[in-house]
């Protein structure tokens, strides 16, 4: 059986897996206005990551908002 092999660190991994939130945290660096819509998107919560993750972002100044919340 083939196994396939991640180009990210064990601890990138480990991170990613919670929840992808680097593509938000690297917004709001950039200075845009940035929001995770909640119900879009899921994530994998081991041992608490997901709350630090969550936690990350809010500090970082990432909005949650729902799918409804975005004007059709």
């Amino acid at each position: 059986m083939e196994q396939s092999v991640s180009p990210l660190p064990r601890r990138a991994r480990r991170h990613s897996a919670a929840l992808n939130e680097a593509p938000a945290l690297d917004a709001r660096k950039a200075g845009f206005e940035t929001y995770v819509i909640e119900d879009a998107c899921r994530g994998i919560d081991t041992q608490g990551s997901l709350g630090r993750g969550l936690g990350r972002l809010a500090k970082a100044g990432v909005k949650r908002i729902q799918s409804a919340d975005i004007a059709a």
